[in-house]
């Protein structure tokens, strides 16, 4: 996932939130805290790992 993708789903989540009144992304970020998926780490390796670099698995 690239940056801009996940800053396209951020804004995606964020605009759900507005139309919404459930607290969407507040459960999102509850949910990553406490399950801590294996999504979520993979998503920040890439991020912020350096440019033309393999991401090491640990």
């Amino acid at each position: 996932m690239t940056k801009f993708k996940a800053l396209g789903w951020l804004f995606l989540i964020s605009v759900l939130d507005a139309l919404i009144p459930l607290p969407i992304l507040g459960f999102v970020l509850v949910y990553v805290i406490f399950r801590r998926p294996a999504w979520f780490w993979d998503m920040v390796k890439e991020i912020y790992s350096p440019p033309n670099s393999a991401v090491r698995e640990g």
